[in-house]
């Protein structure tokens, strides 16, 4: 019983992975879209832990600053983020101060083409992570999957071990 819940969780894992390569550009626009749903909450009264912080997490971890434009994102001309657009962003060429390299208080005031923050948008920066680590990526799944194929083929071994021993 055991070895047949290995290999349906092994299955799952091959039909994600083989889900994950062949619909990898709908992947990239759902992510996308989540990231520009956070920056057009961003700021907002109510949306502190969900929208806010996250985007200041993934920027500053990152290196990175908005979603696909950079910190054109943040402009006034952009419109995507309409509540840091109502408090923060009053000048329309502010950023977040996550997006500072060396982050401090009102570092990202005034700073839209500043050198001194994150140019390249986050979409582009996760989606080069993915890409150049994807060697590594598949090298885990594929010893995840091995240690778990022994695991079945052992635990089949055992179970006819076992039987054999109480059919005498």
């Amino acid at each position: 019983m055991y070895a047949l819940f290995v290999l349906a969780a092994i299955f799952a894992q091959v039909i994600a992975v083989l889900v994950w390569l062949t619909n990898r550009t709908k992947v990239e626009i759902e992510v996308t879209e989540i990231l520009l749903d956070k920056v057009s909450l961003y700021g907002g009264v109510n949306h502190t832990v969900n929208a806010t912080e996250p985007i200041d997490f993934i920027q500053q971890a990152l290196e990175c600053c908005g979603v696909n434009n950079g910190t054109l994102d943040w402009s006034k001309e952009a419109l995507l983020a309409p509540f840091w657009l109502a408090t923060k962003g009053n000048t329309g060429y502010d950023v977040p101060d996550s997006c500072c390299i060396e982050e401090t208080t009102d570092c990202g005031y005034k700073a839209y083409n500043s050198t001194l923050v994150f140019q390249q948008g986050c979409a582009a920066v996760i989606f080069d992570f993915i890409e150049e680590n994807m060697s590594l990526l598949g090298g885990v799944i594929a010893g995840f999957l091995g240690v778990q194929l022994f695991s079945a083929c052992g635990a089949c071994f055992l179970t006819r071990a076992i039987q054999q021993h109480f059919a005498y």
